[in-house]
């Protein structure tokens, strides 16, 4: 009997020390400052935990649109209840705007909700391979949380807020964010005027991300319009257009979109990236974000990679990627390195579920039948698929100490966790 409970006793911790939580839903609470104004959020929002080298950071990954019977719900502009400054899918002079739009659709007919969760699919995976936790705001096809509700969520559970959209325009105009209006009015109402700085260095660093990668780039990279996103945001907060109607939302266009992305988020804190298919972008000029153009010109072409790739905080040359961390792109990448990348954490998981399962029914069966020598067997069997169990979980980890001890690849498991 002691034998058997020391059993269980190891099961035990082996689930709460070795299964650690991957992803988690978090709720919208009704007690949140501005919670008043959502009229949409009985959905959710998943966390996504990163294993690895942590960063302990939270970015807030929004795909837009993607809620379904919205209908006619609508919710106030601005926390101060004014009207409608830049004229957008809501008009100005309006005091309230549609509480979430349906979006638009491609010209093959492809809903951009579709798009940009593909966009946001790609960019966790990115994000969590570096050690970076991930809100997926919308986490399916259809999240019941409107614009207010999902800028709520982000304020209250993340670092910065990254919303995915296209343009409805049909001229393959490029990429583009939407900058805080230059009215002083709106600059001063708050919570716009604690944050519009980080807003707008935010979206400066994430276009600058999309340059690196050769990402085409409408204007100066940004357009005025007082949404309903940045009017609530109390955290770093950008509504991102990649694109418009006719742009390629092909599988490896919308990789190199996710690619530009998190290089911005990269830049936008100040580090450096170690995938060597990750590029710290140039540095951009932050200091007066109110001089940029309000993006009325005309489309400019894409926006090349500067030759020198420069420090976001230091403004220094960047050492390049070593060949070595080049040779691990040129075995494992792309749409192999994701599905990797899903086996893996399908193993993580599935492993100690299965070691649980299995052990339970070998203690069962021995408890029922009052069999010394099966409870011996039971025993055996459990630590050995515990070992196994503890040897799956850790193989991402084993590998990179086995590359670090024969300089292969860089020196890391190429990304995968």
């Amino acid at each position: 009997m002691k034998k058997i409970k020391y059993a269980f006793f190891s099961l035990f911790l082996f689930l709460i020390v070795i299964l650690p939580a991957f992803a988690e839903n978090y709720e919208f609470d009704s007690n949140w400052e501005y919670a008043d104004f959502s009229a949409i959020h009985s959905g959710h929002s998943v966390m996504y935990t990163a294993s690895g080298d942590k960063k302990n950071f939270v970015v807030a990954v929004n795909a837009g649109h993607g809620t379904s019977g919205v209908g006619s719900v609508r919710t106030f502009c601005h926390p101060d209840k004014s009207p409608k400054l830049v004229s957008g899918s809501t008009a100005a002079g309006e005091t309230y705007s549609v509480a979430i739009s349906s979006g638009m659709e491609f010209q093959d007919g492809t809903p951009e909700g579709t798009v940009t969760l593909a966009v946001a699919e790609k960019l966790k995976t990115k994000l969590l391979e570096q050690g970076y936790d991930v809100l997926m705001i919308r986490d399916g096809s259809d999240v019941q949380l409107d614009n207010v509700a999902r800028t709520l969520m982000a304020n209250n559970y993340a670092d910065i807020h990254i919303a995915i959209h296209f343009d409805s325009s049909t001229s393959d105009k490029g990429a583009f964010y939407m900058a805080v209006p230059n009215v002083s009015s709106y600059r001063n109402m708050e919570p716009v005027k604690s944050h519009w700085q980080s807003h707008q260095a935010l979206g400066d660093a994430l276009i600058a991300g999309l340059q690196s990668v050769g990402v085409k780039i409408f204007s100066s990279g940004s357009m005025e319009m007082d949404l309903t996103q940045t009017s609530f945001s109390t955290i770093p907060s950008v509504d991102i257009e990649l694109g418009d109607k006719v742009s390629d939302h092909s599988d490896a266009a919308l990789d190199k979109l996710a690619e530009g992305l998190f290089n911005g988020i990269v830049a936008y804190q100040g580090g450096e990236v170690s995938s060597s298919n990750h590029t710290t972008p140039s540095h951009v000029d932050n200091e007066n974000p109110s001089d940029q153009e309000s993006g009325n010109g005309s489309s400019s072409g894409g926006g090349a990679a500067p030759d020198v790739d420069l420090n976001w905080e230091t403004g220094d040359p960047l050492t390049p990627p070593s060949a070595a961390t080049d040779g691990c792109e040129g075995v494992i990448k792309g749409d192999f390195k994701i599905f990797l990348q899903d086996v893996f954490t399908l193993l993580k998981f599935a492993a100690p579920l299965l070691v649980i399962v299995l052990s339970t029914i070998d203690y069962v069966k021995a408890i029922a039948n009052q069999n010394a020598d099966e409870i011996k067997k039971a025993n055996s069997r459990f630590v050995k698929r515990l070992i196994a169990g503890i040897a799956i979980f850790l193989l991402p980890f084993i590998l990179n100490l086995l590359f670090e001890m024969f300089g292969l690849y860089g020196l890391d498991t190429c990304g995968i966790s």
